[in-house]
C-alpha cells in the first residue's frame, strides 16, 4: 500500500474549500455534506498514516517531500488532533453558525477547511521558512474567521490584536532564520539550507546559534500562546470568535505553533547553551502562573478559558523544557529523564486538546441557548441545560 505524500494531505482541505464555494452556489445542504465529506476523508487517510508509522509499518523519514515536509511522528500526532478536534467542531457548526450567521456560511465553511490544511501544513513542516508561510497563513485565515464571532467592534479589535501580534512573531522568525544562516554559512534563501533535518550533527556554531535560538524559541512560541506575547492577543482573540473557531485556536492552532518551536528547539538544543532552553522553561512558568491568575479574576466564560489555555500550554511547554535543558547537558545520565520529560509534555498536549475541544464547544451551548457569558449571570444553569454543564464539568476535571 502506498504511503501518502504530506503535500496531497495539506491540500485536500484546499481543493475541498474550494469545492465547498463552488457547491454553495447551488444546495446549501450540500455544502455542509462536502465538508463533512472532505474532513471526515482526510482524518481516515491521516489515520492511516498514524497506524502505519506508530506501528512500525513505515520508515521513520522515508515520507520527506521534496518540499521541507515529512510524516513523522511528532506531526502526524499533530496532524491526528488537528483533523479530529476540525470534525468536530464542524458537526458543531453547521446548527449553530446558521442561527450565527443568518442562514449563509459557505464562506465559512471554505476558511475552516482552508485553516485546516495551514495547520497540517505546520504539522508537517520541517523547513522553517516554510513553517513561517503555513504560520502566516493560519494567522490570516484565522484573524478572519474571528470576524464570524459576530460581536461588533470587539471581534475587530481582537482581530487587530492578532494580526498585530502575527507580524511581530513572523519578524522574530525571519531574525532567527537570517541570523542561523550567517551563523552557519549558508544562504538564507535557500530552501533547503533552513531544514530542521540540516541543524542536527552540526558541532557547536557559536553565539549567533544562541541568539537565533532565542528569536525562534519566542517567534513561534508566540503563536503557542506562551507568555509574554501569548498573554496579549490570546484572550482577545479566544473570546470572540465563534465557539467552534475557538475551539479550533486553543484546541490545535496553539499546538502546531508548539512543534514548530520544539521542532527548532530540539534541532539547536546541542548547540545552545543551558540557559537558552532554560528560557523555554522560565516562559512556561510565566504563561502558568499569568494563566491561572488571569482565570480567576475574570468572569467571562470565554475569557476564562483563554486563560487556562495559557496556563495549560506552559505546563506542556515545562515539559518540553525541561526535557530539553537536559538534552542540551549532553551527559547520559539525563537523557532517561530527559525523554521522561518529553513524553509527559506531549501526552498533555493529546489531553488540552481534547477537553479543551469540550469546554469550548460548551461555552457555545451556553451562548447559543442563553446569550450570555458572564458566570454570575448564568446562575442555575446547572438545572437549565444539565447534560452541557455535566459536559463542562467533565471538561473541566
Amino acid at each position: 500500500m502506498m504511503n501518502a505524500d504530506p503535500l496531497i494531505l495539506v491540500a485536500i482541505p484546499f481543493i475541498g474549500g474550494a469545492a465547498v464555494l463552488a457547491v454553495d452556489r447551488l444546495l446549501k445542504r450540500a455544502r455542509d455534506a462536502v465538508s463533512l465529506l472532505v474532513m471526515a476523508g482526510l482524518l481516515a487517510v491521516n489515520s492511516r498514516e498514524c497506524y502505519r508509522t506508530f506501528f512500525g509499518h513505515s520508515a521513520l523519514g522515508a515520507l520527506t517531500a521534496a518540499s521541507g515536509m515529512v510524516l513523522d511522528p511528532p506531526g502526524l500526532m499533530v496532524s491526528e488532533l488537528v483533523l479530529i478536534v476540525a470534525l468536530l467542531s464542524m458537526v458543531f457548526s453547521i446548527k449553530y453558525m446558521r442561527r450565527e450567521l443568518g442562514g449563509g456560511g459557505g464562506s465559512f465553511y471554505a476558511l475552516f477547511l482552508a485553516f485546516v490544511g495551514t495547520l497540517m501544513g505546520l504539522a508537517f513542516s520541517t523547513n522553517i521558512l516554510l513553517m513561517l508561510f503555513f504560520l502566516e497563513a493560519s494567522s490570516v485565515i484565522s484573524a478572519v474567521l474571528i470576524l464570524y464571532g459576530g460581536r461588533g467592534r470587539r471581534a475587530v479589535r481582537a482581530t487587530a490584536i492578532y494580526l498585530g501580534l502575527s507580524v511581530i512573531e513572523s519578524i522574530l522568525v525571519v531574525l532567527g532564520v537570517f541570523t542561523l544562516a550567517s551563523a552557519i554559512a549558508i544562504p538564507p534563501l535557500d530552501m533547503t539550507s533552513v531544514d530542521i533535518s540540516t541543524l542536527y550533527g552540526r558541532s557547536p556554531l557559536g553565539h549567533g546559534v544562541t541568539v537565533a535560538a532565542l528569536l525562534l524559541l519566542l517567534g513561534f512560541g508566540t503563536k503557542a500562546g506562551l507568555a509574554p506575547l501569548g498573554m496579549i492577543w490570546l484572550p482577545p482573540a479566544y473570546s470572540e470568535a465563534p465557539a467552534p473557531v475557538s475551539a479550533m485556536l486553543s484546541g490545535v492552532m496553539s499546538k502546531a505553533g508548539f512543534l514548530a518551536m520544539f521542532r527548532c528547539a530540539h534541532a539547536l538544543a546541542t548547540h545552545s547553551p543551558y540557559y537558552v532552553m532554560a528560557f523555554l522553561v522560565l516562559c512556561s512558568l510565566l504563561s502558568i502562573v499569568l494563566g491561572i491568575v488571569g482565570a480567576l479574576i475574570d468572569s467571562d466564560v470565554k475569557r476564562v478559558l483563554a486563560y487556562s489555555s495559557i496556563a495549560q500550554m506552559g505546563y506542556i511547554a515545562f515539559g518540553a523544557g525541561l526535557g530539553l535543558v537536559l538534552l542540551s547537558a549532553q551527559t547520559a545520565g539525563t537523557v532517561g529523564l530527559a525523554l521522561k520529560a518529553l513524553k509527559g509534555g506531549f501526552y498533555h498536549l493529546m489531553n488540552h486538546s481534547i477537553f479543551k475541544l469540550l469546554l469550548f464547544l460548551a461555552s457555545g451551548i451556553f451562548w447559543y441557548h442563553l446569550r450570555e457569558r458572564e458566570f454570575k449571570k448564568m446562575r442555575g444553569v446547572g438545572l437549565k441545560m444539565p447534560v452541557t454543564t455535566a459536559l463542562w464539568l467533565l471538561g473541566s476535571w
